[in-house]
């Protein structure tokens, strides 16, 4: 997902319209399903994030391009009316760059009403035991009795230290690559 609150805040939008669509728990089951499996397609393939970013991409070329999704295995993965209904509205819209983004924050939203905290931890080395275990400790007192914590661990060595922390659609950047970056566009305004 991007950085930019803006994407965010539209991606959280179609997301939670998504959800309140899938009013029953087998609707919502299926829709993390299918969000699930289209997560997995657009995370396995280029030319279609390539496709879905493309801003001279015609609607009705989208639609050619993502209808197998709708068709039922071996040709697609047999998308419910819930997940469909979504991308058709991404399409007709042509908010098709956000799609990964929508995907991925209506996926932590049906974890969060099923009582599971999504985190998403990046780091410049590998956390080691003790690291992870005070994390996730600290993390486990943000989920509310009964509920559980996921935590999706990423190695990016550019951000040089610290971490990035993705809660649900939160993000929250501790690294010293963000924390540089933000020195310089304060240095940047103060020149102007």
């Amino acid at each position: 997902m991007s950085a930019n609150p803006d994407f965010s805040r539209v991606c959280e939008r179609y997301a939670r319209a998504a959800q309140s669509h899938a009013r029953t728990d087998d609707q919502r089951r299926e829709l993390a399903e299918d969000l699930t499996a289209i997560q997995e397609i657009i995370k396995s393939s280029p030319l279609l994030r390539q496709a879905l970013t493309n801003p001279l991409a015609r609607k009705d070329a989208l639609q050619r391009i993502l209808d197998p999704l709708r068709r039922p295995a071996p040709e697609g993965i047999g998308c419910r009316d819930h997940a469909w209904n979504l991308i058709r509205l991404l399409i007709t819209n042509r908010r098709t760059p956000m799609l990964a983004g929508v995907v991925a924050t209506c996926l932590d939203l049906l974890r969060q009403a099923s009582g599971i905290l999504s985190a998403e931890v990046t780091t410049a080395r590998p956390l080691d035991s003790a690291q992870r275990d005070l994390l996730i400790g600290t993390l486990e007192r943000l989920v509310p009795k009964g509920g559980s914590i996921t935590v999706d661990e990423k190695i990016r060595p550019e951000i040089l230290g610290g971490m990035i922390l993705r809660l649900g659609s939160r993000r929250y950047d501790d690294s010293l690559l963000g924390k540089l970056n933000r020195l310089t566009t304060r240095m940047k305004q103060a020149e102007a």
